[in-house]
């Protein structure tokens, strides 16, 4: 009995230390990812921020950078969607900034690996594309705002329309693929009557 309950003993501290170096490490990094995105948060939420201060702290980039982003800050195998939504974050932050070039690239790109990664009606594809509904809109405000001829600003509202239209009335995820068919081919079919006059 003795010798059983003293190999228990041994053991266990064998697993603790499993633990401390294997999953314990990962439990330290994202306490620190989450300490980090409280501080980020603060600064968003400061009144003379600076956007562009902010968006390196998401991510700069660079890894192993000094101050340290949180990006960087996170395990490397952490859930893919959370740097979906790091990413998400830093595009609205542009979109703040009116940086809606750069923000509508970015968003167009990052729909494309979310939606090839959880499909059309996954939340965060949802909520890429209302960003992108978003910027689609501030840059036909924009544009309109400026004097911009309707012909320049319209394709923007239009597309911004046809978003949040998508986003209200479909849950089903075939249904993206034949809206964006209608929607090409309405496009189409306007182009072909404009040609003809």
């Amino acid at each position: 009995m003795r010798k059983w309950l003293a190999l228990i003993w041994l053991l266990t501290g064998v697993g603790i230390l499993s633990y401390h170096y294997n999953q314990g490490q990962v439990q330290v990094q994202r306490v620190k990812a989450w300490e980090l995105l409280k501080e980020i948060e603060a600064m968003e939420l400061a009144e003379d921020r600076n956007i562009d201060d902010i968006l390196l702290r998401y991510d700069d980039g660079e890894p192993n950078s000094v101050p340290m982003d949180l990006v960087d800050a996170l395990p490397e195998d952490e859930d893919p969607q959370i740097f979906y939504q790091i990413r998400l974050r830093q595009a609205k932050l542009r979109l703040d900034a009116l940086d809606i070039a750069t923000a509508m690239d970015d968003l167009y790109e990052l729909l494309t690996e979310v939606s090839n990664a959880y499909g059309d009606d996954a939340l965060i594809t949802r909520a890429v594309r209302e960003s992108l509904g978003k910027s689609h809109y501030m840059a036909a405000w924009v544009l309109q705002g400026v004097g911009t001829p309707e012909k320049e600003w319209r394709p923007y509202a239009e597309r911004a329309r046809q978003i949040f239209r998508y986003l209200a009335e479909h849950k089903d995820p075939a249904a993206y693929k034949d809206y964006e068919a209608r929607v090409k081919a309405s496009v189409q079919g306007l182009a072909n009557k404009k040609g003809d006059k």
